[in-house]
């Protein structure tokens, strides 16, 4: 497998920073490199993958609504970061990810119907909305 085959497949990295996360959870890392590597991973999404669907694939037209969905995907991975960061004073950061796991999962139907996209985006937007989530669940227990 090359490397744009992996990229291609995006749910492989949240996966990733999933698992990272519940590892920062139970303190065998420090939730400072996590979130560390959550900022990295949101910069890939936001910028970077606009960028390389650009450069690479010469794509002329992205959607405003592709654009939206990969800007709330990043703001979504970095303030799972930030909860596991903080997880005595998480409220605020519980509920901007509560809001926009709500807007993604619109924006998946919206995806899905409308655009027809592809099986691998909405692997990746099925783990960007369960990962954030089960660590909200987690963090308030």
């Amino acid at each position: 497998m090359n490397i744009f085959k992996f990229l291609r497949k995006d749910y492989y990295i949240l996966i990733l920073i999933g698992i990272i996360g519940f590892i920062a959870l139970k303190q065998f890392i420090p939730a400072s490199i996590n979130l560390l590597l959550c900022i990295i991973v949101a910069f890939y999404f936001f910028p970077g993958k606009i960028l390389l669907g650009i450069l690479i694939k010469k794509e002329k037209k992205l959607s405003v609504i592709s654009i939206f969905t990969y800007f709330i995907i990043s703001i979504q991975v970095i303030f799972s970061g930030i909860l596991i960061l903080m997880e005595e004073d998480s409220g605020l950061f519980y509920n901007i990810l509560l809001v926009t796991g709500i807007v993604l999962f619109a924006l998946m139907i919206y995806h899905y119907f409308k655009e027809g996209i592809k099986y691998n985006f909405i692997l990746t937007l099925m783990a960007v909305i369960f990962v954030p989530s089960s660590i909200m669940v987690l963090t308030n227990l």
